[in-house]
């Protein structure tokens, strides 16, 4: 997919990730520290930017295979999605995943999976639908 503007949305460039390991998981960090040695050198990452900064990142994985999706085709999966503070409630990261879902689409994707979530109701927006949901329970004993 070629860096692309999404019709309506004037702040944000859309594109592959080609920079440094180092720039990513900058603000990868900002987002989740949990996450930051999930980005590596071989990691394909979709990213919005503003004025050439990073505001939102994700992975993106095609042909992905679980113990969830074993029937379900071809998978894709976008994951790891984050936006920098200072770029949230704009917008932007929604459009980023309705263009790397896009992507999966056009590669020959069957289903974008969104393997684990605690925003489902903003996927939502995009038309993905919940269809398991996991309760953990504790007592401390």
């Amino acid at each position: 997919m070629e860096d692309c503007k999404l019709h309506g949305h004037d702040i944000a460039e859309y594109g592959w990730f080609d920079g440094s390991l180092e720039e990513i998981r900058e603000a990868v960090a900002t987002v989740d520290e949990s996450w930051v040695s999930l980005y590596k050198e071989d990691t394909k990452v979709f990213v919005g930017r503003v004025d050439g900064e990073i505001a939102c990142f994700c992975m993106v994985e095609a042909d992905a295979r679980n113990y969830l999706t074993e029937s379900c085709g071809r998978v894709g999966m976008p994951g790891c999605v984050g936006t920098v503070p200072k770029y949230r409630n704009k917008g932007i990261a929604l459009e980023m995943i309705a263009l790397a879902t896009q992507y999966l689409k056009e590669i020959g994707m069957d289903v974008s999976f969104i393997f684990y979530t605690g925003v489902a109701p903003w996927y939502a927006k995009l038309g993905y639908k919940t269809f398991l949901t996991e309760v953990f329970c504790e007592k401390e004993i």
